[in-house]
This record gives structure tokens, C-alpha cells and sequence, in this order.
């Protein structure tokens, strides 16, 4: 298991990729499992429409034994995550996803993700209980992936292929996650 506590700031609208969005500051820090002591600093670039978020895009800066690397991963279309569907309901979606800043080439790629709408499920985890948390399932390359959200988009808890993260703790400006 690897534990984590993430902090969240909403920043002003900012273009991206051609787009104003509306970015998502985030600091996770590693604090067990693989990775121990790793920071994570980014920004996630997406807008709401309705009831769907579309996310263009996130910048990042991964500090890893006192190295830093920071990347750029542009997604075009937006990814989008489907707040609408209901229960049961899927969608799938293709996109291309393109990666800069590594320290190797990373090849842009083509995305086929089906995501389905589990429902609503209330989740405990280390940075509290949250009722009614949005439970997904995501399908890319042949990984199935299982994840726990609030309401408002933020990651709880994520099982795929044998591991799972959870929130060890964590604030939206400043204030308490809901």
C-alpha cells in the first residue's frame, strides 16, 4: 500500500493548451510504500461543463532522492470524466496523450479508456470518512483500475493490478475535503 497526503489549492483561470481552465494545484508527498519521501508538485488544467469534467492536461514536478523532473502530459481531446452517467452506465473515450520534459523520450501515445459509473459507496480512509464517495472503473491497455472520489472530483482510494493508494490526509485551500 502506499500512503499519501495531497493538498489541493483551486488557482484563477489559466490557458492551457489553447484553453482557459481552471487549474488545480496539488502537493502529494509519499509517505510509505514505494516511492517513500517522493513530492510530487503540479498543476491539473481542466474545466467543468455541466456535469462533466474535461481535463486538458497536467504539469508536474516529481522530486525523487533530491532529483526533480518535471513533465508536461497534454491531452487532446480533453480526457474526460463523465459525472452524468449513471449507474452502471459507461463511456469509453480515445485520445492522444503527449508527454515532454522526461529525461528520455516518451513517445506520444493513443488513449482507449472505458470508465463506468459504479455508484455511490461510503469510504473510510486514513484522512477520514466520506459518505457517498463516486466509485469508478477504468479500463486502459488491459489494467483495470477501481477508484474512490468525493463528490468533487478528489481521489480517496485507488486499487489497480495488486496496489492501492489512499488519502492519508488533505486540505482544498486550506479548509477540510468534502
Amino acid at each position: 500500500m502506499i500512503d499519501t497526503k495531497t493538498e489541493y489549492q483551486v488557482e484563477a483561470p489559466a490557458p492551457f493548451a489553447g484553453v482557459t481552465t481552471t487549474p488545480v494545484k496539488f502537493t502529494s508527498t509519499v509517505l510509505a510504500g514505494i516511492g517513500a519521501g517522493s513530492i510530487v508538485n503540479g498543476r491539473s488544467y481542466s474545466v467543468v461543463n455541466s456535469q462533466d469534467v474535461l481535463n486538458y492536461g497536467t504539469v508536474t514536478t516529481s522530486t525523487t532522492f533530491g532529483v526533480a523532473i518535471t513533465t508536461t502530459i497534454t491531452q487532446t481531446p480533453a480526457a474526460i470524466l463523465r459525472y452524468s452517467l449513471g449507474v452502471g452506465e459507461s463511456f469509453t473515450q480515445t485520445y492522444s496523450s503527449a508527454t515532454t520534459g522526461t529525461p528520455f523520450p516518451v513517445p506520444a501515445s493513443s488513449v482507449t479508456r472505458t470508465q463506468t459509473f459504479l455508484g455511490f459507496e461510503d469510504v473510510t480512509v486514513p484522512a477520514g470518512t466520506f459518505a457517498g464517495a463516486c466509485k469508478w472503473q477504468f479500463v486502459e491497455g488491459g489494467t483495470t483500475t477501481t477508484t474512490w472520489n468525493t463528490r468533487s472530483g478528489l481521489p480517496l482510494r485507488s486499487t489497480s493490478a495488486g496496489s492501492e493508494m489512499v488519502l492519508i490526509g488533505g486540505s482544498i485551500n486550506g479548509g477540510a475535503l468534502r
